[in-house]
């Protein structure tokens, strides 16, 4: 099983610290600074729907984006450019009003080695990143039945001691991911480990989930840690804590974010970043 890594690489701040961070608006003389790059921030890509993520990085190292700056994503597959195809790319806050990351949904017709550019409004191109298409991802893919894991619940621990959110929502803990994926509802479980987060997207994306729940009742809503032991002396966050669901789910990379629905079929599937309007889509 591969160990957790690092999800969006360019993000490198702790969930809780400040990250250095420019955003940019779009402009007619070229929003994106010479020698900028563009930066893959999904791990586990397969072929058919799926999230893209890139993010934009200067050359000093700062995050760059704004939902007022328009880009375009220019997809194809490697060995094939003239197969190229240009997607409206979403903005999407990773931590609201600090840094953010730019999304396509992108069906992917064939596994191997694909490249994407971005093209911001009013600048040129940036140069091509190389990503995985795989024909089976590491995590469960749309259509696949979702791993009923023991995960920890209220039942017999105490909050404290599987979560690490500072204002966790009792309502995520009340069952296990087992409980929830055979429980015949829809179901939305969440990998986030606000404490430890190596992305600055975990305490964001369960703040988003959780502020979701209240408007949908009917759905159960599980929250799992990434790490476990983390109370306890000498803990270290590294792949000698991860949780079992973590590798029973496959996962390389947190935050995660899948939906369930009543028959225990993943329906979609939410890597690194989510907007909540995406997951009142994937409930309704």
């Amino acid at each position: 099983m591969q160990k957790i890594l690092v999800g969006i690489m360019f993000i490198v701040a702790a969930c809780g610290g400040a990250a250095e961070v420019t955003t940019i608006a779009a402009s007619g003389d070229g929003a994106v600074p010479a020698g900028s790059f563009a930066v893959r921030a999904s791990s586990d890509l397969g072929v058919g729907q799926e999230r893209l993520l890139v993010g934009i990085v200067a050359e000093n190292g700062q995050r760059l984006g704004s939902p007022d700056l328009d880009v375009t994503m220019q997809i194809w597959p490697q060995d094939d450019p003239e197969a190229a195809q240009n997607f409206d790319a979403d903005f999407l806050w990773i931590v609201p009003e600090v840094s953010g990351i730019y999304k396509a949904d992108v069906e992917f017709d064939r596994p191997g080695i694909w490249a994407v550019t971005l093209l911001p409004e009013g600048g040129p191109p940036l140069e091509p990143v190389g990503f995985s298409v795989l024909s089976d991802t590491a995590s469960p893919s749309i259509g696949e039945a979702a791993p009923a894991s023991q995960s920890p619940s209220v039942a017999t621990h105490a909050i404290e001691d599987i979560s690490t959110d500072d204002d966790p929502d009792p309502r995520f803990y009340a069952m296990s991911v087992a409980e929830a994926v055979t429980s015949g509802r829809q179901s939305v479980i969440v990998f986030a480990t606000p404490q430890f987060c190596q992305t600055a997207a975990c305490g964001p994306m369960l703040d988003d989930v959780k502020a979701a729940a209240s408007s949908h009742p009917e759905v159960n809503f599980v929250h799992v840690e990434v790490f476990t032991g983390f109370s306890e002396p000498g803990f270290a966050p590294n792949s000698d804590h991860l949780a079992p669901a973590v590798l029973e789910w496959g996962l390389v990379t947190e935050p995660w974010v899948f939906v369930v629905d009543g028959s225990g079929t993943v329906t979609h599937r939410f890597e690194g970043v989510m907007d909540s309007s995406e997951l009142d889509a994937a409930l309704s």
